[in-house]
């Protein structure tokens, strides 16, 4: 199998590329408990220093800071290993 280079001859809008805050609290409300699975790799990761996983966690804040310093969400994890 042989995959071709693919380019993107489209070109950006600025205008394009912004969310709203609102937009981006909503994406962070149902990415929660991805965020959580986020937090944990990151404290886990053996490759990141101190002030790297700041810098992750500082810049997860400023874009979701509810979900940046919550323990849980209010939806379930969904079970997927049936799935895999």
């Amino acid at each position: 199998l042989t995959l071709a280079a693919s380019v993107n001859i489209y070109e950006k809008d600025e205008d394009e590329l912004y969310l709203s805050d609102e937009s981006i609290s909503i994406l962070c409300q149902a990415l929660c408990n991805e965020i959580q699975i986020y937090k944990k790799i990151l404290h886990q990761a053996l490759n990141l220093s101190q002030d790297q996983l700041g810098a992750s966690l500082m810049e997860l804040e400023a874009k979701c800071p509810h979900e940046a310093i919550a323990e849980k969400c209010s939806g379930v994890i969904p079970d997927i290993r049936e799935k895999l």
